[in-house]
């Protein structure tokens, strides 16, 4: 039975993203379509998700208060809603392989690196 489980963790779609993010270079071309799929849609979450939060912001008036609300905000939505897709793709994940994984996401330039610097930093 471990041994099922571990063949099927191993091929996961969560697998090959993961390999892919924590690859120094993430050559979208050689991962599954899946895996690229994914990673588009996780980028273009964050994108929508930066510019809900921080649209209010008024740059040309220091707000910390304002700014570091909006930061929590979004750096919590954005985790969520990037946990709501990575179980769509595998509804049975470990709650570990879920928290791997998001972790990988969140420290990969090829994922966040379009961001805004304050919204990287949020993640």
């Amino acid at each position: 039975m471990y041994l099922m489980e571990e063949a099927r963790t191993i091929d996961s779609p969560l697998h090959q993203l993961r390999r892919c993010l924590n690859a120094p270079s993430c050559d979208l071309t050689s991962e599954s379509d899946i895996s690229t799929e994914v990673q588009d849609q996780l980028r273009r979450s964050l994108t929508e998700n930066e510019v809900l939060f921080f649209a209010g912001l008024d740059t040309d008036h220091e707000t910390p208060v304002l700014e570091a609300a909006s930061s929590r905000a979004f750096a919590g939505f954005a985790v969520g809603d990037a946990v709501g897709m990575l179980k769509k793709l595998d509804p049975e994940a470990p709650r570990e392989a879920l928290s791997d994984n998001i972790h990988s996401m969140v420290h990969s330039e090829a994922l966040v690196g379009h961001l805004a610097k304050r919204s990287q930093k949020a993640l």
